[in-house]
Order: structure tokens, then sequence, then C-alpha cells
């Protein structure tokens, strides 16, 4: 699968800045978001676990119970 031109939509115009920091948003089963941010001349790191995700795993941890509504 490729990304071509079309499938891209620019959120907001403007000249690149080298460095600054660059936001990712992405469609899928959810919206997902991230952020790159310059580092020097390092390589990349791998970000870790986020709050989001722990919400996200005790949500559905409540609606495996049997009584659980969203009433």
């Amino acid at each position: 699968m490729k990304l071509e031109e079309a499938d891209l939509c620019c959120l907001q115009e403007g000249e690149p800045q080298p460095h600054a920091p660059i936001a990712i948003i992405g469609a899928g089963t959810g919206l997902g978001q991230g952020f790159l941010t310059w580092q020097g001349e390092t390589s990349g790191r791998e970000a870790g676990a986020t709050p989001s995700m722990e919400l996200k795993a005790d949500i559905r941890t409540l609606r495996r119970r049997p009584n659980f509504s969203f009433n």
C-alpha cells in the first residue's frame, strides 16, 4: 500500500521550519495521533506507553463485566 497525493490532507498551510515539531494524525478504528521532535544528530527513539493507553485498557476491562452499561 502506498499513499498517493489524493490520500493526504493539509490541515494548515505554512512554510516548513527546520527542526520544528511535526504532528501526525491518522484515522483508523480511532483517531491516532503523534508527533516528531528534533533530537539533534541522534537516531530515533520509541515512545513509551501513554496514559491514554492505560485508560483504554481500563475501559476494556470494565466493558467485559457482565453488568456494564454506557447508560
